[in-house]
């Protein structure tokens, strides 16, 4: 079946230089291709394929080879942006399950009969008292007697002056005396 078909797509900001076109009468398909190599060259490759003989290449190379480090950087493109996909959240009914109910097990609690130990019968043990010496001390001297003399005599001494005596107060209230206060003789006043 004949065909011819060619496209090329050119863009220098982002390394991208390649074309592919081709012509075929239904028996021999002829066509070349070209792309540009990450070194700067550009590959050129023209083709012949039949039936008969299969697929023939020629392949070539234009330019020179740039062995620079890092890719052409084309102009700055925003990322692209989503809105977040609203989905409602499902949500289910909570099951209602009764929950099962067991009777309690009824088993007898066991009953062991209280082990018959025979409990050895030990006499409790007598100790004699012990027999002590009870201590005896000699008898203590009575007092001494010692013979009476005669009792001592002590000088008498003279008797003192006598009491000064002083002149006897009003028998009225004083001016600074209290009601209820006396004047006392030896000085000062008693209550």
């Amino acid at each position: 079946m004949p065909f011819d078909f060619n496209y090329a797509v050119k863009e220098p900001q982002f390394g991208n230089d390649y074309s592919h076109n081709a012509v075929s009468d239904g028996d021999v398909t002829k066509g070349e291709y070209r792309i540009q190599l990450p070194d700067g060259r550009t590959q050129i490759v023209k083709y012949t394929a039949d039936w008969k003989s299969g697929f023939h290449a020629q392949v070539k190379y234009e330019g020179t080879p740039n062995y620079t480090p890092g890719r052409p950087t084309g102009p700055a493109r925003p990322a692209p942006s989503y809105p977040a996909p609203s989905r409602p959240s499902p949500s289910y009914p909570a099951p209602s399950r009764p929950s099962p109910s067991y009777p309690a097990p009824s088993r007898p609690s066991p009953s062991y009969p209280a082990p018959s130990r025979p409990v050895p019968s030990r006499p409790s043990p007598s100790y004699p008292a012990p027999s002590r010496p009870s201590p005896s001390f000699p008898s203590v001297p009575s007092k001494p007697s010692f013979p009476s003399g005669p009792s001592p005599g002590y000088p008498s001494f003279p008797s003192g002056p006598s009491k000064p005596s002083f002149p006897s107060r009003p028998s009225g209230p004083s001016q600074n005396q209290i009601p209820g206060q006396k004047y006392a003789p030896n000085g000062g006043y008693k209550y």
